[in-house]
């Protein structure tokens, strides 16, 4: 299963700039997730986080982990109800 920004942004409360998921590959309920983040130079945080060699910071890779792992990656029973509740809701 793949989402797209928007199917995300109605899963997921966060917006720009705390919104840090912009797309997700591969979903297998329970079992594993592939989900991209677009950065680019002008990140806010660039400026002022190794500015000679820009790096995106820990605290902002895992809690972009955080984001994917909320809504999609739960108990493995949890994640099938609630994911097709959350896409009927959505998508249906």
């Amino acid at each position: 299963m793949q989402l797209n920004f928007e199917q995300i942004k109605k899963l997921l409360p966060q917006r720009y700039p705390y919104l840090m998921v912009d797309k997700v590959l591969e979903l297998e309920p329970g079992k594993t997730i592939v989900a991209v983040k677009n950065v680019t130079g002008n990140e806010a945080y660039f400026s002022g986080h190794f500015p000679e060699i820009a790096i995106m910071p820990g605290t902002a890779i895992i809690e972009a982990m955080v984001y994917i792992f909320r809504p999609f990656g739960t108990l493995r029973r949890y994640l099938s109800l609630r994911l097709d509740t959350a896409l009927g809701h959505c998508f249906g």
